[in-house]
């Protein structure tokens, strides 16, 4: 189902709040994609939040765990 598809499913089953778990900053294909996807939502007119994270714990495995087991640092 696309985004917009999804969206107005929602509106016309009275969905109240849409929570979008987003990224802080729009760039890269993935920020362009979550902008696209903030955009539709926007336009359907249903009250919402954009939660845009900076950086997710998971994450810090892969981009810190190396210097994690070699130095025993973050």
């Amino acid at each position: 189902m696309s985004s917009t598809n999804l969206i107005r499913e929602a509106k016309k089953n009275g969905v109240r709040q849409i929570v979008k778990l987003s990224v802080f900053q729009f760039v890269g294909s993935i920020g362009r994609w979550h902008r696209h996807e903030e955009k539709i939502i926007e336009e359907f007119g249903i009250p919402y939040t954009f939660l845009r994270a900076g950086a997710f714990m998971q994450n810090f495995i892969s981009f810190f765990g190396q210097t994690i087991k070699s130095q025993n640092a973050l």
